[in-house]
């Protein structure tokens, strides 16, 4: 059991640290340091990996020691003097994962609008600069100069 409670704790410590992570990383999405955001991008997907192991970990303890499948059903098994401290982990890994999936939303959201503002830019800039009319240039790359022809001028000298 005490193996149980240490992996649990493990756990919430790695999704404090998670969390600081999306938090730094949301900083680094609004100042567009991509140096910085690679880095962090990096030690985040690191600490995920972590944190699977360990959550693999616990599962493959739980249910082959105690026979549980699932950590809802470690209510039944679980004896009355540590219950509540697992209890209480349990509930604290689900309040930490809920934090870290909102950050990650926020953060993947800001990602999203930046990536439509810059092509929204760049179509914009491509819209300036490419000719209106479509017979610009002529068949053979050049630039399609029309001669004007004779013509009618009003006007006062």
């Amino acid at each position: 059991m005490k193996n149980i409670i240490v992996s649990l704790n493990r756990i919430i410590k790695a999704l404090d640290l998670l969390y600081s992570l999306q938090r730094e990383e949301y900083e680094l999405l609004l100042g567009r340091d991509k140096s910085g955001l690679q880095k962090n991008q990096f030690a985040i997907q690191k600490l995920l990996k972590q944190i699977h192991t360990e959550k693999k970990g616990l599962y493959n303890m739980l249910h082959g020691s105690l026979g549980i499948k699932d950590l809802n059903d470690i209510q039944r098994v679980i004896p009355s003097p540590v219950k509540q401290e697992v209890l209480s982990l349990i509930n604290q890994v689900k309040v930490k994962e809920k934090l870290c999936m909102e950050q990650a939303t926020q953060n993947a959201d800001l990602a999203i609008a930046h990536l439509e503002q810059t092509k929204d830019l760049v179509n914009f800039l491509y819209d300036q600069i490419r000719p209106k009319a479509k017979n610009v240039y002529s068949r053979y790359g050049r630039l399609n100069q029309k001669t004007m022809g004779p013509c009618i001028i009003n006007g006062r000298l």
